[in-house]
């Protein structure tokens, strides 16, 4: 009786405290997983991209008495969090390298009780200095974010993350402990479970379809046509649209960049281009104008998009093949945050596969993306097989265009004309020649060695 009614005090703290920072309902299985942090259960939360991970871990910090330990991996993410969080006047901090914060400021309020929510990357923590003050002054809750991140990135440039269980479980007393993470194939989960001794019974996942994505995967046998393809897409078809572009190396994000506001004659684009190598100064403009629609399109790395909390963006496209279908998922799941349908659009060219080769990308991970793209069955259905999640309908999802070819015959129509001298033809169609004829005429040289053109 005594525990029933613990139980039902618990459930009515967990709707106040949610109530009192703007949730009114949560998306299963949400509750579950906050119940199980505050019951200082080791959880693991495998959430889709959208769907919710944050506040996950936001309300337990909430109901805690002491701070929450957030360990994230990029700086953006820590700073977008810690942004939202003061709006809702919670106390946070972000520790990072570019984060100015005065060592005496800092542990005066620390010591004072002051943070609810400290966000901290792997290295930072395990810096001498950090590392004994969160082990002598222990959190109510530790909470990883991205958690695949151990797994991925631990064995090779990131192995403080590998350091953490080690870490985690030295703290006496014990915290409660939550992961959280969009992307996480089978292989990772295992991985995750047996190094932080996670029972099955507290792992705990949203529902990976994504219906309101339709996802794309066209193949080309000449760059110039995917770059041509690309025009369609940027000019026509997501005209006046959120979107973002992802390629796998900083030189292709910025001839890319170049190439369409070449080709961008009515100057009519709102384009820019992103990438770790840019200017703190100019990362910081491009994000606050993209989630202010003041720049509609972005062309950028895999440096963009974790933590980036932006609901309307319409379409994702990948110029170039993603080196996992990890960071595949992740990418598209930008889209349609706001449930609105969205597009998701995959270019592949067999070069690709050879940039990954210098960059030292791994094998079996490569190897996945080319079986994903190869495999003729539904796009979803590959996506939730990798995730371990069954499909929930019988005969296809309606939101690829494997199961909605009918959705697709503009392609065709495209793809079908192959011949080297037919490449105006294809610029035709593409850009609609009987009812635009001058406007073709400003595009005649689109898709026809645009590297060259642009380099020069």
């Amino acid at each position: 009786m005594q525990e029933r009614f613990d139980k039902l005090i618990i459930v009515k703290t967990i709707n106040e405290i949610a109530s009192s920072i703007g949730i009114t309902s949560f998306r299963s299985p949400q509750d579950e997983i906050i119940k199980s942090i505050i019951g200082k259960k080791i959880t693991l939360a495998l959430l889709p991209t959208g769907y919710g991970k944050s506040i996950c871990y936001q309300i337990p910090a909430i109901y805690f008495p002491k701070y929450t330990l957030v360990i994230s991996p990029l700086i953006a993410l820590m700073d977008d969090q810690v942004f939202n969080l003061r709006k809702k006047d919670i106390s946070a901090i972000a520790l990072h390298s570019s984060q100015e914060v005065d060592s005496k400021t800092f542990l005066d309020l620390f010591h004072k009780n002051h943070y609810k929510l400290i966000y901290i990357s792997p290295e930072k923590l395990l810096n001498n200095n950090y590392q004994k003050l969160f082990k002598d002054n222990p959190p109510s809750l530790i909470a990883i974010d991205e958690a695949h991140c151990f797994s991925l990135w631990g064995h090779d440039f990131r192995p403080e993350y590998r350091r953490l269980p080690k870490y985690i479980f030295e703290i006496n007393p014990s915290p409660a402990i939550a992961l959280f993470t969009a992307t996480a194939s089978k292989k990772v989960i295992v991985d995750l479970v047996g190094s932080f001794n996670i029972r099955k019974e507290n792992i705990f996942a949203g529902d990976f379809f994504r219906q309101n994505l339709f996802i794309s995967i066209k193949k080309f046998f000449l760059k110039s046509q995917k770059f041509l393809y690309l025009c369609y897409l940027v000019f026509h078809k997501y005209k006046n649209k959120n979107g973002l572009i992802y390629c796998i190396t900083r030189k292709e994000v910025e001839i890319l960049y170049k190439a369409l506001k070449k080709y961008d004659f009515f100057k009519k684009l709102k384009l820019e281009f992103f990438h770790a190598g840019r200017d703190k100064k100019e990362k910081q403009i491009i994000l606050e104008k993209f989630i202010k629609n003041e720049i509609k399109l972005l062309i950028t790395t895999n440096a963009f998009g974790m933590g980036v909390d932006k609901s309307n963006i319409n379409f994702v496209v990948h110029f170039q093949i993603p080196s996992c279908l990890e960071n595949y998922v992740q990418e598209i799941g930008r889209a349609g945050r706001d449930r609105k349908l969205s597009f998701c659009e995959l270019l592949a060219h067999s070069n690709d596969f050879e940039v990954h080769k210098n960059f030292n990308s791994k094998k079996s991970a490569i190897k996945k993306m080319s079986d994903y793209i190869e495999k003729n069955s539904c796009h979803h259905k590959k996506i939730l097989s990798f995730f371990g999640q069954p499909m929930k309908y019988s005969f296809n999802c309606q939101s690829c265009n494997y199961c909605s070819p009918s959705s697709e015959i503009f392609f065709k129509k495209f793809n079908s004309i192959q011949k080297s001298n037919t490449f105006i033809n294809q610029q035709k169609i593409i850009f609609k020649y009987k009812k635009y004829p001058r406007f073709l005429n400003q595009y005649n040289s689109v898709g026809s060695g645009y590297l060259l053109d642009v380099l020069e």
